[in-house]
C-alpha cells in the first residue's frame, strides 16, 4: 500500500493529507472545507476576521473543536515554511515535517502560470488600506489532516511591504508586523456529517472543478 502525502488547493488554501485515508473521508474534508471557505468569503467583513468566520461555518457542519489558540509572535525574518514548521512542530513527527517541506517544494516548483499557484497567491495577499496602500497583508492558511483523522488548521497573518510570488514558500521574508498564528484542531463528526453531505455537495457542485485542485507531492 502506498503511504501517500496528498496536497490539495481548496479555494486557494493549502490542504495536506498525511498517510492513508478512506476516499469518502477525504472528500468530506475537502468538500466541507471548500463550502466553509466559499461561505466565509461572502460573510467575512475584514481580512482579520476571516478565520473566525470560517471556523464558525465548519462547526455548523460538524467539525468538532478539540483545541483553539492564538499566538502573537515577535517581528523576525522568516519563510512561510519556517513559520509553519515552527507552529506545527509539537504535532508533527520529524518525517512529517520533512514531507511538509517536500510539499512546499512542489508548490514552489509549479509553473508561474499554473492555476494552482495563482489560486494560492490570490488567496494569501491583500492590498493595504487607503492609509497604507503600500502594505500587503498575508494570511496563508494550511490545513493538515493527520493519519488519526485529527485536522490542524493554521492561519498565519502578518504585513509586509511587497507583493509576493512563489518564492514565499521557502525564502526569507521581512514582515513589518509580528506574525499572528491562529491554530484550530478539530475532528469531523462523520456520522452527523453524513446527514448533510448531500446538502454540502449541492452548494459547491458548480465550484468543485475550478476551486478544488489536486497535486501530488513527491519527495525531492
Amino acid at each position: 500500500m502506498k503511504n501517500a502525502t496528498d496536497v490539495y488547493i481548496v479555494d486557494g488554501n493549502i490542504t495536506v493529507f498525511f498517510g492513508l485515508h478512506a476516499e469518502t473521508f477525504k472528500q468530506d474534508i475537502l468538500h466541507s472545507s471548500l463550502l466553509g471557505s466559499l461561505a466565509t468569503n461572502k460573510k467575512s467583513t475584514t481580512r482579520h476576521d476571516w478565520f473566525n468566520v470560517y471556523k464558525s461555518m465548519l462547526q455548523k457542519i460538524f467539525w468538532v473543536t478539540k483545541s483553539f489558540s492564538i499566538k502573537q509572535n515577535e517581528v523576525t525574518p522568516a519563510s512561510l515554511l519556517g513559520l509553519t514548521s515552527t507552529a506545527l512542530a509539537a504535532y508533527l513527527s520529524k518525517n512529517q515535517l520533512i514531507e511538509l517541506e517536500n510539499c512546499f517544494t512542489t508548490l514552489k516548483n509549479l509553473p508561474d502560470d499554473s492555476i494552482e499557484l495563482q489560486a494560492i497567491l490570490d488567496r494569501i495577499q491583500f492590498n493595504g488600506d487607503a492609509d497604507e496602500p503600500e502594505t500587503i497583508t498575508l494570511h496563508p492558511m494550511l490545513t493538515i489532516v493527520c493519519e488519526n483523522k485529527m485536522v490542524i488548521s493554521l492561519n498565519i497573518t502578518f504585513d509586509i511591504n511587497q507583493t509576493v510570488d512563489k518564492s514565499i514558500f521557502d525564502e526569507i521574508l521581512i514582515p513589518t508586523t509580528g506574525p499572528k498564528n491562529i491554530q484550530w484542531i478539530a475532528i469531523l463528526d462523520e456520522e452527523h456529517y453524513a446527514l448533510v453531505r448531500d446538502t454540502v455537495m449541492t452548494k459547491i457542485e458548480n465550484k468543485i472543478e475550478t476551486a478544488l485542485l489536486h497535486l501530488d507531492a513527491q519527495p525531492t
